[in-house]
């Protein structure tokens, strides 16, 4: 074969080589319809999480008329089950075989984190992450074409733990927690923010997700609890429902009071927690009792803003919206104040990921927000009470914290702490004159206490 014949052979196979690894929409026939891929979990142990976030996307749409910057919408379910394994394969399917343009979700946090090494092979397909938390979604990790309308473990737990210092005045907690990276998360946020205000130290107690016993881990808080002012729950779910029933069970109401991390008290969980409940308090960025709290905390306009999305949830599916059906719910929001902005030209998707950035969510149901350098959304984080309101368990924001980052208290130093190793259950430390050892101190110059 001559020299031409082979340089013609050999173009022929690397333009075909590029084009089958290119996504499949690019080559989608001008139907004129926008596909958004939901990232589940959508069956399993956690499938009533994704079942909520596709709720609050069905919702929205459902006040849009089905369209997005006028055009038709049609929604793809894609069931990750919580299992990162299956992010890559589920969200390539979903380009080449359903012609997906945009993706929402996933909700877990490890299923996060290989959606967004899944988006570095496709750059021109924007993902709003879910309720997935991880922070290096949006720090080490982080993809352009990967934003999060939504939280990180570190964001909404420093602030709680400045506040039982500065307003309960306590400085030495016990923690009782799940022994996997997501109560990990929230443990480092709490120890800096509790470190940064004063506090002393904080004792760690892991336990593997899934127990049923609690027995001998209250038994070790029993014996401490002389010399420790609160037991903190980092846990969720079965197993918070689980540990705090026998924390009553053991008396221990009686000898050391109790509050909880981001998840410890969710709305989802107050049913089965029970009046016990009353009076408990966490933190998240996300409050679904903002019509209950302190006169002059919300404009009326906000809590105006807040009910019309409770009610048009609760009609549609009687029951009261969690956080993650309301980040389904503003992720669509998000695309479609960003298809407004570039003219509605919806497979322009490097347009579209350049105006996704530039989204400010200055009406979002849970309050405003808007997205910082990285993607992740600077927004209110709140500390939450228990009560009892028209019969019903609902957290109800007691204090405010406005405009906080991902970063929180080292946003003069952002890349000093994305150098910080990664958290673990030994990560940081709960000795608060301990976390200068390998990283970062908790005070504003990055300094410990001596």
């Amino acid at each position: 074969m001559s020299k031409i014949k082979w340089g013609t052979a050999l173009l022929i196979i690397f333009i075909v080589g590029m084009l089958i690894n290119l996504p499949a929409s690019l080559f989608a026939k001008e139907d004129g319809e926008i596909r958004i891929a939901v990232a589940g979990p959508h069956t399993g142990f956690a499938a009533a999480f994704g079942e909520d976030m596709y709720n609050g996307v069905e919702l929205a749409l459902s006040q849009l008329g089905g369209k997005l910057a006028g055009i038709p919408v049609k929604l793809f379910k894609i069931d990750t089950k919580c299992d990162a394994g299956l992010v890559g394969q589920k969200f390539r399917d979903a380009v080449y075989r359903d012609k997906v343009n945009y993706f929402i979700g996933p909700m877990c946090g490890s299923a996060g984190l290989a959606a967004t090494e899944w988006a570095g092979d496709f750059p021109n397909i924007p993902v709003l992450i879910g309720y997935s938390a991880p922070e290096d979604i949006t720090m080490r990790k982080r993809k352009h074409n990967v934003l999060r309308p939504g939280w990180t473990g570190t964001q909404t737990n420093y602030h709680l733990g400045r506040y039982v210092v500065e307003e309960k005045g306590w400085k030495k907690i016990i923690l009782i927690g799940q022994d996997y990276s997501f109560p990990w998360g929230q443990a480092q946020g709490f120890i800096r923010g509790f470190c940064s205000a004063g506090g002393e130290k904080v004792y760690k107690i892991w336990h593997p997700p899934n127990t049923e016993d609690y027995s001998s881990y209250l038994l070790k808080v029993r014996s401490m609890a002389k010399d420790y002012d609160a037991l903190a729950f980092d846990t969720a779910g079965s197993d918070m429902i689980a540990v705090f029933k026998q924390y009553f069970d053991f008396g221990l109401d009686k000898v050391i009071p109790a509050f909880g991390f981001t998840n410890a008290f969710d709305n989802t969980a107050l049913p089965a927690l029970g009046d016990k409940a009353i009076g408990m308090f966490s933190a998240m960025h996300y409050s679904e009792g903002i019509e209950y709290a302190e006169k002059g905390m919300f404009t009326q306009e906000q809590i105006d803003r807040w009910l019309k999305f409770k009610k048009a949830y609760r009609k549609m599916y009687n029951k009261v919206p969690s956080c993650g059906a309301e980040q389904g719910y503003v992720a669509v929001m998000v695309y479609k104040k960003a298809l407004a902005a570039i003219g509605g030209d919806y497979k322009n998707t490097k347009a579209l990921i350049d105006a996704l950035h530039k989204v400010e969510m200055l009406d979002a149901p849970r309050g405003p927000f808007v997205f910082d350098e990285f993607g992740h959304a600077t927004q209110n984080i709140y500390i939450r009470e228990v009560q009892k309101r028209d019969g019903d368990l609902v957290n109800v924001p007691i204090k405010v914290y406005r405009d906080i980052t991902q970063f929180v208290g080292y946003d003069n130093m952002k890349e000093k702490y994305m150098k910080q190793p990664p958290a673990s259950n030994s990560y940081p430390p709960g000795e608060c004159n301990k976390l200068c050892d390998n990283g970062l101190g908790p005070y504003p110059d990055g300094s410990c206490p001596d």
